[in-house]
């Protein structure tokens, strides 16, 4: 097949099934567009009942692979149909629902009388039977108008929370421009927070939403909200044009409060939050979001209304990954925000780790650039405190902090000393004894002995992970708890080969311009192979009854073998208590 044929062309056979089988069904077709990849066909199908209805069936340009759209443009239907464009949903927009060795027609067939069935059911009120033949959680009205959103802007408003029971009122919402997207000709992309809406009179109680946390320049955007039935309307500024007049119209019972409402929408920026009644039913335990929103921007005279995307925000954030819940109350420490580390601590908070405290002498180098997470706006910055401060950002439900003190640093200045706050041992152990986990990615052989030795004195758990020179390979090692053995006994047993030697590439290494020490060459993509296994090896050492992160002490990654590049393999092994460390008592 060429750029410029059709699926019809290359499979011919397959184009006059498809046809065929309209015919088969009883559906009259004709050809309406079959250009640039594209088929359209208009068909007239015999829908029992319904009598004849006319769908426009447009195919994919990658026919048979992905799903076709199917369009019933005389049709109003109250669910399961698009009210703009009209198309129907036979298909939910899952994965497997679409089997490209099913001809279009039989699928049409299939689906059709399924959605009729689920609408007249309804209609009877026999919910029962509507629920076996619908999916669950139908999409809310507002995904239909997410096409026409407000490129890059957003807002945020707590899921599943009661609205309140008038008509109208005022909303209390934060916003700040979003530097990820450039300016535009009605206005910068800015992201928002709707914390409260209220009625037009009496009080309301409901707890204010909030997230856990929030970093930047937030401030405060007039906001306002209306309760209206549902819509089909498209277009931004008629919708919120039927929603002042639904105000207006109560204008004589809510004077004040009416006039009130509209003065909100004189504002330069304001947001008018629509609730569609009829979806807040909908969803998970009959709460459904049902939320429209418009921003409202005023240039001189000129007007401006735009839809914006609304999401959600709730627990089910953390759905996607089960065992994040046994993570919301637990505090890791990490020694190390290199290559490693820093990659391993995102990872920690993506997965839901309540605090994080991150430590790292160094700066971020222009040199770091192809194997830190972080790139050319950071450079020179504190390591720990730029990549605590992107965690504090972007992961709201975990608190980062950030330290530049570098573990076991000698003093040999009388002045230095003078200046300690506090003795550096006993702050250290007081941390490692306040937190579920050690982490340790610094590559720092001291750092690791010296770890190895409080945290089981202590009794924390300890994780350790490094990339081995050249970016061979990896080492990753966990202990528990209860764990007999430490790092010191691991590294006795590579003395003695009863542990799979991890591999390196001795001339894996470069001296950088401006550094005045070697390090090991090699990209991210081979060292987050270590930082991966690294968060798997916190989990397994922090939530055990939860995450199985497999039988092993010790992970040892291979990226090569005989001189020639594997795919990564991980070989495992067993920590024991050797009798020159952890095997006999000291005095």
């Amino acid at each position: 097949m060429t750029a410029t044929e059709g699926w019809w062309d290359s499979w011919d056979g397959l184009y006059r099934a498809e046809l065929a089988a309209f015919e088969r069904h009883g559906a009259a077709v004709l050809v309406k567009h079959k250009s640039d990849g594209f088929l359209l066909l208009e068909a007239i199908w015999p829908a029992k009942e319904r009598g004849d209805i006319r769908l426009l069936v447009g195919f994919s340009s990658l026919h048979p692979y992905c799903r076709p759209e199917v369009t019933a443009p005389d049709l109003e239907l109250d669910r399961h149909q698009n009210p703009h464009s009209k198309a129907l949903c036979l298909l939910i927009q899952g994965n497997d629902q679409w089997d490209p060795n099913e001809l279009v027609a039989d699928m049409i067939d299939r689906q059709l009388q399924q959605l009729f069935d689920a609408i007249g059911h309804r209609n009877a009120g026999s919910w029962e039977e509507a629920a076996k033949a619908e999916e669950p959680y139908p999409d809310p009205l507002s995904t239909y108008f997410n096409g026409q959103g407000e490129t890059n802007s957003a807002v945020y408003f707590g899921q599943g929370r009661t609205a309140p029971t008038g008509k109208f009122g005022p909303a209390t919402a934060v916003s700040q421009e979003r530097p990820i997207a450039g300016p535009k000709k009605d206005g910068a992309a800015f992201e928002a927070i709707m914390t409260q809406t209220r009625p037009a009179k009496g009080v309301w109680l409901a707890e204010p939403f909030e997230l856990p946390q929030r970093t930047g320049k937030w401030s405060p955007l007039p906001a306002r909200w209306v309760r209206m039935k549902p819509t089909l309307g498209r277009d931004a500024a008629a919708l919120l044009a039927e929603a002042e007049a639904l105000v207006a119209a109560e204008a004589n019972l809510f004077q004040g409060e009416a006039s009130g409402w509209t003065k909100i929408g004189k504002a330069p920026l304001s947001i008018t939050a629509i609730l569609i009644e009829e979806e807040v039913a909908y969803g998970p335990n009959g709460l459904g979001d049902g939320w429209i929103f418009l921003a409202n921007r005023w240039v001189g005279k000129r007007r401006h209304v735009s839809f914006i995307r609304g999401y959600g925000i709730s627990n089910d954030m953390f759905s996607r990954l089960p065992v994040a819940s046994a993570l919301r109350g637990k505090k890791a420490l990490l020694i190390g925000c290199g290559a490693i580390g820093s990659f391993a601590a995102i990872e920690l908070a993506r997965a839901g780790f309540k605090e994080i405290s991150l430590f790292d002498p160094d700066l971020v180098e222009p040199g770091n650039y192809v194997r830190w997470p972080l790139g050319r706006a950071v450079w020179g910055v504190s390591k720990s405190e730029v990549l605590a401060a992107f965690i504090q950002q972007n992961y709201p439900w975990t608190q980062a902090s950030s330290g530049q003190t570098k573990v076991g640093a000698a003093l040999s200045d009388s002045q230095d000393l003078g200046q300690l706050k506090g003795n550096p041992l006993q702050q250290l152990r007081s941390l490692i004894g306040s937190v579920d986990v050690v982490i340790d990615t610094s590559a720092s052989t001291e750092c690791q002995q010296a770890l190895a030795f409080h945290c089981k004195d202590i009794g924390t758990p300890l994780v350790i992970g490094y990339a081995t020179l050249g970016a061979a390979g990896g080492v990753v090692a966990k202990f528990a708890t209860d764990h007999p053995a430490c790092f010191l006994c691991v590294q006795s047993q590579w003395l003695d080969g009863t542990l799979p030697q991890p591999a390196e590439d001795t001339g894996g290494t470069v001296l950088p311009v401006g550094c005045n020490a070697p390090t090991f060459t090699g990209g991210s993509f081979d060292l987050q192979e270590v930082s991966l296994q690294v968060v798997r090896g916190v989990l397994a050492v922090t939530i055990p009854d939860v995450f199985d992160a497999g039988d092993w002490d010790v992970a040892v990654l291979s990226h090569f073998k005989d001189g020639r590049r594997i795919l990564p393999t991980w070989e495992v092994g067993h920590a024991r208590a050797h009798p020159v460390c952890c095997g006999r008592e000291v005095a």
